[in-house]
């Protein structure tokens, strides 16, 4: 529960706008918020009536019309706990009243493995159950209230997380449960805690099964594959329809969205170098996205002897498929194509940026700012909590150019003619942002060792977000083009190195070009992500990447050019933007280029970077600047 805090602690409280934070309360393993709620009543409840000694009927206190109650209100205290021992969070998965608090529960369920394990929780559950049958100064109706709900609590976990409990191979968290279903002889539970079991075995067999080597051979089959490999010519990017690139870039990030666990994305397992073990659906879903981004590089600089006007039609086509996979919001695939866009090899193309036409420099430009870190990305987020749940995207809020709303107010309404929905794809980036932030800014435990439960309540209203999100997805009516899907994952991308000597061979570099990955004397650049071709699950640094120098660590220093002039100027020209995995916190929170707010062995600043003397500093989003040793202070 997350109540409003009085503003000022001597001011009365007004308690008709809500629960109102009252105080902290302090009790042994355990810290709680308490807050005061005023409940209106009707009918007053027994304790606020008296009981008339001849008739037994309820008499209302002050009430002067008989068998007419009077409106009468009581204010009630409503505790929240904020830290604990786990033993106390599990208490608090039921209330006093022996009712069910769902908002704690779901909160709980969905953040609890950053303190503590499947097995710790599930013995926690079970002990509580067997502390209240024993009990004995409790009613015994209370008693039964409580430990119904602890069933619930245990039924809701199984058919909400069933993954928790598949451990192969012997699946023991599971098998004890089963063991305490049966005996508190809940026949139901015990029946599909059954059916889990069976099926996880059943998977885990099959995952572990080695069939013989069968020979099969039909001729229809073979006639089929001679069709299919030598009659059907491999598909060219410029002959690929915009439509199709769009729809199935946006089948590929529905599919993975589904798929994705959201309690992945707590505590940065997706950054450590076990994640494709402790966050595979991130894992899938960063690979994705850097696919997405090599391609549109690799297209537009694979051939160096094309003209100038034939590359510019080249990024004039991705900014064309960039405002389709807006037209269906997917956010995800359009960040890619920007960032591609954006990327060091290509925005150094001066004379190339020439000849882009000057309406698609002014598209690019708009949809490039719906990633703008101005304001903690408010565009992103405001276009996200609008269309989130919306059939379609809004027109209006799309952009200034008129051919752009046209063009989606065409689609809207031939959607809307053939009873077609479309979902909603984040750019996930965004969510592990401030989730990374919450995690760098709030400790794991209090001082006193008790778990933070605030923390997970924060981290909680986020993943929120993202299941809503997963839902809307289900919207979707796209199928996969296998033919495409044979592109995609057949085309031949380049590492930074090659992507920039490539770029440099059509134009050579200048001087008073921007830096470039080949520039040992800046700290800033550009982070175009490393790509192994045997093993591209091993590239995350689109989503964030670092810095390191003397055991100095300066997290997501990524350099974005901004989008190219509407006058046709190329883009490196204009005034970069810095982006950083840690814009979660609003400039407005350090005051002052030399601020800086200290975390523990860490500390946020702003950086200045000045490119002449003549030319007035650009002023960037403030960064964590971390340090791994308790040495000088360090000086970027």
């Amino acid at each position: 529960m997350n109540y409003p805090e009085s503003k000022d602690s001597k001011s009365p409280l007004n308690l008709d706008d809500g629960p109102v934070f009252w105080k902290a309360v302090k009790e042994k393993d355990a810290i709680y918020n308490v807050y005061l709620k005023r409940v209106r009543y009707h009918t007053l409840p027994d304790h606020l009536c008296g009981i008339d000694e001849v008739s037994g009927s309820r008499v209302g206190s002050g009430s002067g019309i008989k068998g007419v109650s009077q409106l009468a209100s009581e204010t009630l205290k409503i505790r929240s706990i904020k830290a604990g021992t786990l033993q106390r969070l599990i208490e608090c998965l039921v209330q006093v009243t022996g009712e069910l608090d769902s908002s704690y529960v779901n909160t709980f369920l969905a953040t609890y493995r950053s303190f503590a394990s499947t097995e710790q929780v599930l013995d926690a559950i079970i002990d509580r159950f067997r502390q209240l049958q024993e009990e004995r100064q409790m009613k015994d109706s209370l008693k039964q209230d409580h430990t119904k709900c602890l069933r619930s609590v245990l039924s809701m976990w199984l058919d909400t997380y069933s993954d928790d409990f598949k451990k192969p191979p012997h699946f023991t968290s599971l098998k004890k449960l089963i063991t305490f279903a049966s005996d508190v002889n809940d026949a139901d539970f015990t029946l599909r805690a059954k059916h889990r079991l069976e099926r996880f075995r059943k998977e885990f067999e099959m995952a572990n099964k080695v069939d013989p080597l069968l020979f099969h051979f039909c001729l229809c089959d073979e006639v089929d594959y001679v069709l299919q490999t030598e009659f059907c010519k491999p598909l060219e990017f410029h002959n690929i329809p915009n439509d199709t690139i769009a729809e199935q870039l946006t089948y590929i990030d529905a599919e993975l969205l589904k798929k994705l666990v959201p309690h992945h994305c707590l505590g940065s397992t997706w950054s450590r170098d076990r994640k494709s073990e402790e966050a595979p659906t991130i894992l899938a879903t960063v690979t994705q996205f850097n696919a997405v981004l090599f391609r549109v590089v690799t297209t537009i600089l694979k051939n160096p002897k094309l003209k100038k006007s034939q590359r510019a039609k080249v990024i004039v086509k991705w900014i064309d498929i960039a405002q389709k996979v807006r037209e269906l919001k997917n956010f995800s695939s359009l960040k890619a194509i920007i960032s591609g866009l954006q990327s060091n090899s290509v925005y150094r193309l001066r004379k190339t940026w020439d000849h882009i036409p000057k309406e698609h420099l002014h598209l690019y430009g708009e949809l490039s700012n719906i990633f703008s870190e101005e304001n903690n990305q408010i565009t992103q987020r405001e276009l996200l909590m609008k269309e989130g749940s919306a059939k379609f995207a809004d027109p209006g809020i799309v952009g200034k150019n008129a051919k752009q709303r046209r063009s989606l107010q065409k689609r809207k309404s031939a959607f809307i003619e053939n009873g077609i929905v479309t979902g909603t794809i984040p750019y996930l980036g965004t969510f592990l942002t401030d989730l990374t932030m919450i995690d760098t800014a709030i400790p794991d435990k209090t001082d006193q060792g008790l778990i933070n439960f605030e923390k997970k309540r924060k981290e909680f209203d986020i993943l929120v977000q993202i299941k809503l999100l997963q839902s809307a997805c289900n919207l979707y009516n796209i199928k996969e083009d296998p033919q495409f899907t044979r592109w995609f994952q057949g085309a031949k991308v380049y590492d930074e190195n090659e992507s920039y000597e490539l770029s440099c061979v059509i134009e050579a570099a200048q001087s008073q070009s921007p830096r470039t990955p080949k520039d040992k004397t800046g700290s800033f650049r550009h982070s175009f992500p490393s790509h192994n071709r045997k093993n591209s699950n091993e590239s995350m640094s689109s989503y964030g990447s670092s810095y390191n120098a003397d055991d100095t660590s300066v997290s997501s220093l990524n350099l974005t050019p901004s989008a190219p002039s509407a006058t046709g100027a190329p883009p490196f020209e204009k005034q970069m933007s810095h982006s950083s995995s840690y814009s979660s916190i609003n400039s407005s929170e350090v005051d002052g280029s030399s601020a800086q707010l200290k975390l523990n062995n860490s500390c946020i600043v702003k950086v200045k970077l000045v490119k002449s003397s003549q030319e007035e500093p650009s002023l960037y989003k403030s960064i964590l600047v971390k340090t791994t040793l308790n040495g000088p202070t360090y000086v970027i």
